[in-house]
């Protein structure tokens, strides 16, 4: 199981630096006012694969009996990461391309970052 710890620790760092670089990405396009596109819609899914491997690691842990400092709150914020981008594309942006929905990113994402980092100090 250490390794699995390790990797996960590996996957929880990845997360918190590519959420931070799109977060960053995304409120510079959005100043620039720009829209979204193809690339950032591209890694607006990778951070969302990432934050669903990374369940997919804690559920693991979990199962071999590793816990986390208070599980309850790490799990709700991990399955809550995973799901607030698909919710977001599908009820608020709705495929909208506008430079209004690239500021709802450049916010989705550096909040997401937020939610990176406190899972790492929970």
């Amino acid at each position: 199981m250490t390794f699995l710890t390790e990797l996960d620790t590996i996957i929880a760092t990845a997360t918190r630096t590519f959420f931070a670089i799109i977060g960053i990405w995304g409120v510079v396009r959005a100043i620039r006012g720009l829209g979204v596109d193809g690339n950032y819609l591209g890694a607006l899914a990778i951070g969302t694969i990432l934050y669903v491997v990374g369940l997919v690691f804690d559920l693991v842990l979990y199962i071999g009996g590793i816990l986390p400092d208070r599980p309850g709150l790490h799990y709700l914020y991990a399955v809550f990461a995973a799901l607030l981008m698909p919710f977001i594309y599908g009820s608020v942006v709705k495929g909208d391309d506008s430079n209004t929905a690239q500021w709802i990113w450049a916010f989705v994402t550096v909040f997401l970052w937020g939610i990176a980092v406190r899972l790492a100090g929970i």
